[in-house]
C-alpha cells in the first residue's frame, strides 16, 4: 500500500513537472510591446528640456526595466523609469532618444523617437561655378552650381539671374545643387545669385558672383 502511495506522488509530480515543460515549450516567453514612445515636443530650442515616456504592454505584468540614451544632450537622472527629462543640446539639427524595455523573461524590446533643435543661423552658401568675372557668350547654357547647408537643412534653394527668379530646387540629399541657365536677355555685368532657405526657422542665406556676358552682333548680308 505504501509502495502505491509513493507511485501516485510520484506519478503527480512528473505531470506537474510535464506541464511545466509544456507550457515553456507551447507558450514561450515573449518580449515586451512598446505601444508608444511620446515626446512632448518634437520641435524646440537650443537647451529646451521636454519630458519622453514610453507606453509598454507585457504578457505578465512583470516588474520592467528601462534603458535610455540619447544623440545629444543630456538626461536628468534617475533614467530608470517609463519617463525621462531630456535637456536638448543648444546646437541645432535632429536628435535621436532610444529606450529598451526588458521584462523577467530577459526579453527586451527597443524604440527610437526623433526631435529637431532649431537653429536660427543662416544657411552656408557658397556658388561652386561659375565663378566671379568669368566670360560668356550671349544665347550660351552655362551651369550654376552651389553648395547650400544648415544645421536643420534646407528646405529650398533659389537660382536668380539680375535678381530675376530662374528656378527653384527643393529639398534633396547632399548639399549640392545646380541648374542649367541660357544667357538669352542678358549682356555686360550679369549677377548670379543663388539663396537657400532652411527647414524649420526659414531663415534664408545666399552668395553671389559677377560674370560677364558678351552680346552677338549680327552682321549685314
Amino acid at each position: 500500500m505504501q509502495s502505491l502511495w509513493i507511485k501516485w506522488i510520484l506519478f503527480i509530480a512528473g505531470l506537474s513537472l510535464l506541464a511545466g515543460c509544456s507550457s515553456d515549450i507551447f507558450n514561450p516567453p515573449k518580449e515586451p510591446v512598446i505601444r508608444e514612445l511620446t515626446l512632448s515636443a518634437y520641435e524646440v530650442n537650443p537647451g529646451d528640456t521636454i519630458s519622453v515616456a514610453v507606453d509598454v504592454e507585457d504578457e505578465k505584468d512583470a516588474v520592467l526595466s528601462y534603458e535610455w540614451e540619447v544623440s545629444g544632450g543630456r538626461l536628468i537622472p534617475p533614467t530608470d523609469s517609463p519617463e525621462v527629462l531630456w535637456i536638448m543640446p543648444v546646437s541645432g539639427g535632429d536628435y535621436t532618444i532610444r529606450v529598451k524595455v526588458t521584462n523577467q523573461d530577459d526579453k527586451s524590446a527597443d524604440k527610437r523617437a526623433t526631435a529637431t533643435v532649431r537653429s536660427f543661423e543662416n544657411p552656408i552658401v557658397q556658388i561652386e561655378s561659375p565663378e566671379t568675372d568669368d566670360f560668356f557668350v550671349q544665347n550660351e547654357t552655362i551651369t550654376i552650381q552651389a553648395n547650400a547647408s544648415h544645421e536643420n537643412g534646407i528646405s529650398s534653394v533659389n537660382f536668380y539671374i539680375n535678381d530675376e527668379l530662374q528656378r527653384t530646387m527643393t529639398y534633396q540629399s547632399g548639399s549640392r545643387y545646380s541648374t542649367d541657365v541660357t544667357l538669352q536677355s542678358w549682356v555686360g555685368a550679369t549677377e548670379l545669385k543663388v539663396e537657400a532657405v532652411a527647414r524649420t526657422t526659414r531663415t534664408v542665406g545666399c552668395d553671389s558672383v559677377t560674370i560677364y556676358v558678351e552680346g552677338i552682333v549680327l552682321g549685314k548680308e
